[in-house]
């Protein structure tokens, strides 16, 4: 019996994390953050910050990640949230990252 033999490499999952912080660097005690793969804002997955202001995403795939947080718990990035854009690669796993809310 003559096959192909196709090998699938195996899922590179990785862990986006990090603290959300108010205009005079204090962390938000309430909140939402939300992720989405660039170019793909309808696809959101979304995660509250604890008490001490961090979150993290687990099972993160290879991909660029727009991250955002903000108090109200907005769908879209606005001018009341912090954004980041977040590079995931193969074998690395991306900083923690800070998102400094505007002073309103």
């Amino acid at each position: 019996m003559n096959g192909v033999m196709i090998q699938v490499p195996p899922d590179s999952k990785h862990v986006i994390s990090g603290q959300v912080l108010n205009a005079a660097s204090q962390p938000i005690t309430r909140g939402l953050v939300r992720m989405y793969a660039s170019g793909e804002e309808g696809l959101s997955r979304a995660t509250p910050v604890s008490p001490e202001g961090r979150f993290s995403f687990n099972d993160v795939g290879d991909e660029e990640y727009t991250v955002f947080a903000s108090e109200s718990g907005i769908m879209f990035p606005d001018s009341t949230s912090a954004t980041a854009t977040v590079r995931v690669r193969r074998g690395e796993d991306p900083q923690p990252i800070r998102l400094v809310l505007p002073r309103q």
